[in-house]
């Protein structure tokens, strides 16, 4: 359906069909899909998925970060200065038949958790477990609070 409306010495039509929000929102998803799937695969977009949770024990800061479908031979880790540092790789799934919607993440990834200074680099250890990696990095001894006696002097 369409209207002519006549403005000035020119005639304008105007296209009438109902406002559909959800097909709005499909078409600008997949826009966006689109120029997301043109850009190189960098370590910006795995990165950003990749989650991470820090806890501190008495004598231990444990990280977990979320790498689901990333193999033990496909992660490095590294400790730079207080630096825990993961990069790894996410692969591409061999695929059988026509993908219609492509929205995991592909690609090498870099995830940096800062820890404090207190940390003993002969303590860390690391285990990978259903799609989440555990790491263990012990304080240093001579970090742990210690009493200190205050001395009466006359």
């Amino acid at each position: 359906m369409s209207s002519t409306a006549r403005t000035g010495d020119r005639l304008a039509t105007t296209a009438r069909r109902r406002w559909d929000s959800f097909r709005e929102i499909d078409d600008v998803y997949q826009q966006i899909n689109h120029l997301l799937q043109a850009m190189p695969a960098d370590r910006t977009m795995a990165a950003a998925l990749t989650t991470a949770d820090v806890e501190e024990t008495n004598d231990a800061y444990v990280v977990r970060l979320d790498v689901p479908g990333v193999k033990r031979e496909d992660l490095d880790i590294r400790l730079d200065g207080s630096d825990l540092r993961v990069t790894g790789e996410i692969q591409e799934q061999e695929r059988q038949g026509i993908m219609r919607r492509h929205e995991r993440p592909v690609g090498w990834f870099e995830h940096v958790v800062g820890l404090p200074m207190d940390i003993d680099a002969d303590s860390i250890d690391a285990k990978l477990s259903h799609g989440v990696l555990t790491m263990h990095v012990g304080k240093a001894t001579n970090s742990a609070p210690k009493r200190i006696e205050i001395e009466e002097v006359d």
